[in-house]
């Protein structure tokens, strides 16, 4: 008998999409026009097609949601149509996902999620690997299994099955997008010193673009803002902090220099219209939502 994977959608082969309320969620294409976490998305294909483990999606749902059922099977049927009805697995939105596996689970089953709640529900008796999306695992307590998302998908595909297949366990360095911009904020003030210039003040540093969103691919750069004050433009700053080749990583890495009085501050550049939740308070937010109607497990608190 194979061995069985189950595989989560929000922030796993999806990319979050962040939302300033739960309300936002009812909207109808919400789920559908979600961006595919490309990596992953392509490592699932490439398991699917090694056929040496049986592949499930199992991904909560809003029960109360005229659309949310609906539309994760279509995107489902948009970019895994490999993986059929039979295997689609829809528990309401903060329930315990192994309740919900039709036959009951095994020891040897594995999930791959993105959330440490699920995986600690999940494991024990079954078996947990975590995927690190860039904006997750903050305190770092899922001590098992845990595989980046900026691993190629070649990558993805084979760690997955030696894991699974060899019961392995592989932690990948994710990239902590914290150390990114403490990294890019010392290489900025060194390129300063180097060429004498002590009037400019770094302000911050934020991690954007196709790698803060995960919608990157293996060639994509580091995109990092800089917000600083001082008597230098921003398209003298640009030329004089990107003259080097620099990498993170072996990533390379794109700083674009900002102020406020001309692009604004990082996060005015970032928000132009509103403040968005981040994917760990809004899984908090919603589980803890669904539980006031009593058809929820509360979330409160629940660490990333």
């Amino acid at each position: 008998m194979k061995k069985r994977v189950f595989v989560d959608m929000d922030g796993t082969l999806a990319v979050f999409r962040p939302v300033d309320t739960l309300e936002t969620l009812y909207e109808k294409n919400y789920f559908l026009d979600l961006e595919p976490q490309v990596n992953v998305v392509e490592a699932v294909k490439d398991i699917i097609k090694k056929d040496e483990v049986e592949v499930f999606i199992l991904s909560a749902v809003l029960s109360d949601s005229n659309f949310a059922l609906k539309e994760k099977n279509e995107w489902l049927d948009k970019y895994l149509p490999e993986i059929n009805k039979n295997h689609r697995i829809f528990p309401p939105c903060g329930a315990n996902k192994k309740d919900f596996i039709p036959d009951g689970i095994r020891n040897n089953d594995f999930l791959l999620d993105d959330y440490t709640h699920n995986l600690t529900l999940w494991s024990p008796p079954a078996k947990g690997i975590k995927l690190l999306n860039g904006i997750n695992d903050s305190r770092g307590t899922w001590q098992d299994s845990k595989l980046s998302f900026s691993k190629s998908s070649s990558e993805l595909a084979e760690d997955i099955l030696s894991i699974v297949l060899n019961d392995k366990v592989i932690k990948h360095d994710s990239i902590k997008f914290a150390d990114v911009e403490k990294e890019v904020i010392n290489h900025v003030k060194y390129k300063l010193e180097e060429n004498d210039i002590y009037d400019v003040e770094i302000l911050g540093a934020k991690v954007y673009g196709s790698r803060g969103s995960g919608v990157n691919n293996d060639n994509s750069d580091l995109d990092v803002l800089i917000e600083f004050k001082g008597n230098i433009r921003e398209d003298d700053m640009f030329n004089l902090i990107n003259e080097d080749d620099f990498k993170i990583n072996e990533i390379e890495v794109d700083i674009n220099p900002i102020t406020k009085d001309k692009s604004g501050t990082i996060e005015e550049y970032l928000n132009r219209n509103k403040p968005k939740k981040s994917l760990h308070d809004f899984k908090s937010s919603i589980n803890s939502f669904k539980s006031e109607s009593q058809d929820k497990t509360n979330k409160d608190n629940i660490d990333r």
